[in-house]
């Protein structure tokens, strides 16, 4: 399924034609991609959904192996992909790795359990845009489901940066963050947390962008304020089981590592 958010040149005719078995719906007004992912989830009858970043595409892997795995591990509410970012050639993961759980996974590919994700849900569409996947992910883990990483499923992700606007980006970075932290951390850890939150998110942004950091920052103590319905902290082993877990970051590459398996084909494919 495609579903354009409003494009200003809609899905060509061509496109169509091509690919009669896909299911394409236009909107004329742009809401964001949380809610449309969310809609996505409703409209399908699946038992998972597999949602990728209009930049992102798959490289190696089955599907069908990422569905069994979640069909023999009910406690698993969604899978991380693997994921080469940019130019990268060798996965930070070896692909042969047998799945292991992590803290979150990272928006531009993932697989949801459909209806357990609509059971608790969905995406907040508070948050507008980033950070709905950490979001998720403490929610999934305080219903005691887990997100597990599937290494043996990669895609690439061709980060566009002509396309995304950098205040933007770092506003809702500064923002959102602090929304995670009102609204799932135990009231101990909000302090630092706050704190890590801001500096974090500074980290991930140029320095032109840090004032937005700051307004995105403030913006997110008065939206803690006004959505404190959404306040529902982890417990404290919840959350302390949680931080201990790894995140690997679709930056994240070894590139003194030893080539995984399937790393061969990485050479010859056009995406690589």
């Amino acid at each position: 399924m495609v579903v354009d958010d409003g494009s200003r040149t809609p899905a060509p005719a061509e496109l169509l034609e091509r690919h009669p078995w896909v299911r394409f719906i236009h909107h004329e007004v742009n809401q964001g991609y949380i809610r449309r992912r969310n809609e996505i989830a409703r409209l399908l009858d699946t038992p998972y959904v597999l949602i990728l970043d209009d930049d992102a595409h798959p490289v190696l892997g089955s599907i069908d192996d990422a569905a069994d795995y979640l069909d023999a591990n009910p406690h698993v509410g969604a899978l991380a992909c693997n994921i080469l970012c940019d130019e990268a050639t060798i996965p930070g993961v070896p692909l042969n790795t047998r799945p292991f759980r992590v803290q979150r996974f990272i928006g531009c590919a993932h697989l949801l359990r459909r209806k357990l994700f609509l059971y608790l849900g969905g995406y907040r569409e508070e948050l507008v845009h980033y950070a709905e996947e950490g979001e998720y992910c403490a929610r999934l883990l305080r219903h005691g489901h887990e997100v597990h990483y599937f290494p043996a499923m990669l895609f690439r992700h061709n980060v566009a940066n002509s396309g995304r606007n950098a205040s933007r980006i770092a506003y809702f970075q500064g923002r959102n963050r602090v929304l995670l932290a009102l609204w799932h951390f135990p009231w101990w850890a909000l302090p630092f947390r706050l704190a890590s939150a801001f500096v974090g998110s500074l980290a991930l942004v140029p320095r032109a962008c840090y004032r937005s950091v700051l307004s995105g920052y403030l913006a997110g103590l008065g939206a803690g304020l006004r959505y404190r319905r959404n306040r529902n902290p982890l417990q404290r082993a919840q959350y302390t089981r949680w931080r201990r877990l790894p995140w690997i970051s679709q930056h994240h590459q070894n590139p003194e590592s030893a080539a995984p398996a399937g790393a061969e084909l990485l050479a010859k494919s056009p995406a690589a």
